[in-house]
């Protein structure tokens, strides 16, 4: 059971805030006020941490877990400059101070992936990893079973007792696929990966923005 993690730590005073200073800096076109420049286009992390790359700040002012910025902060880049902007106003506006997020960049990331599969195969989805960093590669040569070989266990036992129907082969690729991800701190990185595969990378940022809206909407 994950621990529970509301936006905005649950205070209406910060959401406000936030969303204020979000409002603000797209109509600055997200450009820096801080020592780098006015040159300097603000990324969605630095956005909402005052011009800080730090993940802890951008957390502090939002609640926004570690791996949930990081899939925002891809989708925002991957985004032509217009769609950035209202993608990160969105965001922040859906997101209510009841809402509980912690599941939130698990739930995108196992859609995602399971997307992916259906499209490119496990093996095209194995290849491709091999040169998107240390922590991407190793899906080239994990096996399916093996990194989240307790939780395969436990699932197919849970699935035995309640006559359910034993998880596939790409059911426990997708496990291992998020257990990599998320226990390397890559989720930003898996995204522009799978975004990459795609004959349009910026429409499926596009589509990447509306379903992580969506899973914040919902929580």
């Amino acid at each position: 059971m994950s621990i529970s993690l509301f936006a905005y730590h649950g205070q209406p005073e910060l959401r406000q805030i936030v969303i204020d200073h979000i409002s603000h800096l797209a109509s600055q076109g997200f450009r820096s006020n801080t020592t780098k420049g006015s040159d300097h286009t603000n990324g969605f992390l630095e956005a909402l941490a005052d011009g800080s790359s730090d993940p802890a700040v951008a957390f502090q002012k939002t609640g926004f877990p570690y791996p949930l910025l990081q899939i925002c902060e891809s989708i925002f880049k991957g985004l032509p400059t217009k769609q950035a902007a209202a993608f990160a106003i969105e965001l922040v506006q859906t997101a209510q101070i009841d809402a509980d997020i912690s599941d939130v960049a698990f739930h995108f990331l196992e859609w995602m992936i399971e997307d992916s599969l259906s499209t490119h195969g496990r093996s095209g989805l194995q290849f491709s990893a091999k040169d998107k960093g240390l922590v991407l590669a190793k899906l080239a040569q994990m096996q399916c079973d093996v990194s989240s070989a307790a939780i395969i266990k436990k699932l197919t036992r849970q699935a035995k007792r309640h006559d359910l129907p034993i998880p596939t082969s790409d059911e426990k690729f997708v496990l291992d696929a998020l257990h990599l991800v998320l226990g390397g701190s890559s989720a930003g990185s898996a995204v522009d990966w799978i975004a990459d595969l795609a004959p349009d990378p910026e429409a499926k940022y596009a589509l990447f923005a509306r379903k992580l809206i969506e899973l914040v909407k919902t929580a």
